[in-house]
C-alpha cells in the first residue's frame, strides 16, 4: 500500500511540474492556461490519496522539494534560464532537507 502512495505522489509531482511550466507558457499565449488548471486540479485532487499512506510532513516536503529542484532544471532546458552556483547550493539544501525529514 505505500507503494502505491508513492507512485500516487510521484504522480502529483508530474501534473504540478506540467501545470508550473504551462503557467510559464500562458503569459505568451493564454490558451495553456487550460493545462495550469487541469494540472494543479488533478494534482490537489490526488494528494489527499497518497496522504492516507504517507506523512504530511514527509510527503509535502518531498513534494514541495522535487517539484523545487526539478522546476529549476526545466526552466534552465526549456526556457533558457541561468543555473549558478549558488541556485545549486540553496537547491541542494532543500534536497538535504527533504533527505533529513525522511529518517
Amino acid at each position: 500500500m505505500r507503494l502505491r502512495a508513492l507512485r500516487t505522489s510521484a504522480v502529483t509531482i508530474l501534473l504540478e511540474l506540467a501545470a508550473t511550466t504551462f503557467m510559464k507558457l500562458a503569459v505568451n499565449r493564454p490558451a495553456y492556461l487550460i493545462g495550469v488548471y487541469a494540472g494543479y486540479g488533478l494534482c490537489f485532487s490526488l494528494f489527499p490519496l497518497a496522504l492516507k499512506r504517507l506523512p504530511l510532513s514527509i510527503a509535502y516536503a518531498t513534494w514541495s522539494g522535487v517539484g523545487t529542484a526539478a522546476s529549476v532544471a526545466i526552466g534552465a532546458l526549456f526556457f533558457g534560464e541561468k543555473i549558478t552556483f549558488i541556485k545549486l547550493l540553496w537547491i541542494s539544501l532543500i534536497v538535504a532537507g527533504v533527505v533529513g525529514l525522511n529518517f
